[in-house]
């Protein structure tokens, strides 16, 4: 079974490991620049690496 690109974004913002949150990040921000979502999945990106850059931020100050 394939995900879709939206079912994807939901799991990587529900997903609370820290490994790995550069790679997720990077993907959907090539979503976004190649143009492969629809402006409803593109909305759910942005809230998405919302949550992923307040992620990694939170791991930084923890470092």
């Amino acid at each position: 079974m394939r995900l879709s690109d939206m079912e994807q974004m939901t799991a990587y913002a529900e997903d609370d490991s820290l490994q790995g949150l550069g790679t997720r990040q990077r993907a959907i921000e090539s979503w976004i620049s190649a143009g492969l979502l629809t402006p409803k999945e593109i909305h759910e990106a942005r809230r998405v690496l919302q949550l992923l850059r307040e992620r990694n931020r939170a791991r930084m100050q923890l470092n």
